[in-house]
């Protein structure tokens, strides 16, 4: 499915784990992986203890190697804050040369990380950027939090978003169960069939989940009577429930393993999270850019809330 995987990292812990990952996934689906990373391009603007108080916070003190290679650039000179980043990309090089994977890795000199992230994946013809969120404030958190926010909005590409779930069985696939929510729009229906193919090339299984709302604003129209709230909430549910028939139907011709769930809600972010952990899913794969209205009930705003409240990785169809 996927050919050629954008790892950014800024070298923290949550960035480092999504690296090993992102190696891991590469070999699980035979491709390739370039391992990025972005400095401060004007990172001589200010002295150096309030730079090293922005980006680390209370302690001065660098506690990663790309954090010492920033502390290296302020008081040694760029030439050896170089060095040593080369040195850090070397060694990812040489972890995916081990597990299997062709890997090449590189860094640039940026004030903006999503857009060099973004210009990368292009340049490189990424089909991929998976990236690990929730990062640090300050320089910590160059290519996480915010900036994994920044590259979701502007990227062109899918983005999966890796969160550090529960260990998994040695020999276990990389992810063993998917769940794909679905509002029936053009856009979530062909993430879900990319999302079917997916699992079949992982050999997964799949779960479908269509959430249907509780309280629709059209049951407080002048008029509406009791009846007509039951047959409107009817309605929906078969709506959905023949969608969801759909899906399990493609799932089978492709050998997918496959159910459905009608999730009845007005926060449906909520129902998507809470199914995910129901159901033991390890990936939710799910559409953005969507449309308006609650015709793009899992889209847009809503997979924004999935990425933020999210246990599991989250990966962002485009």
């Amino acid at each position: 499915m996927f050919k050629h995987i954008l790892l950014p990292t800024d070298g923290s812990p949550l960035s480092e784990a999504a690296v090993e990952e992102g190696i891991l996934f590469a070999k699980a689906i035979d491709a390739k992986i370039t391992g990025f990373c972005v400095i401060p391009l004007h990172y001589k603007f200010r002295y150096t203890a309030q730079i090293m108080q922005d980006a680390f916070g209370q302690s001065t003190e660098p506690d990663t190697a790309l954090e010492k290679a920033f502390q290296a650039m302020v008081e040694k000179g760029t030439k050896e804050g170089k060095r040593q980043v080369e040195d850090y990309l070397a060694t990812m090089i040489k972890s995916a040369k081990e597990a299997g994977v062709d890997c090449d890795a590189f860094y640039d000199m940026n004030d903006f990380p999503y857009e060099a992230i973004i210009q990368t994946a292009g340049h490189k013809g990424c089909d991929l950027i998976m990236m690990a969120s929730h990062g640090r404030s300050g320089a910590k958190a160059l290519l996480l939090g915010s900036e994994t926010q920044k590259v979701l909005t502007h990227s062109k590409i899918p983005v999966l978003v890796h969160r550090k779930g529960p260990e998994k069985q040695k020999g276990a696939g990389i992810f063993q169960h998917m769940l794909l929510p679905t509002d029936a729009s053009e856009l979530s229906d062909a993430a879900a069939a990319k999302g079917i193919d997916f699992a079949k090339a992982l050999n997964a299984k799949v779960t479908g989940i269509f959430v249907v709302p509780e309280h629709y604003p059209s049951y407080y129209r002048t008029g509406a009577t009791p009846e007509l709230k039951k047959q409107a909430e009817e309605e929906w549910r078969a709506y959905a429930q023949k969608h969801l028939s759909n899906l399990a139907a493609a799932a089978e011709d492709k050998g997918v393993a496959c159910d459905g769930v009608v999730a009845v809600s007005d926060d449906p972010y909520e129902a998507v999270v809470d199914a995910a952990g129901q159901k033991n899913c390890d990936l939710i794969l799910m559409a953005s850019h969507g449309r308006k209205g609650f015709g793009a009930v899992l889209l847009g705003s809503v997979t924004q809330k999935v990425l933020i409240h999210s246990a599991v990785p989250v990966l962002v169809y485009r």
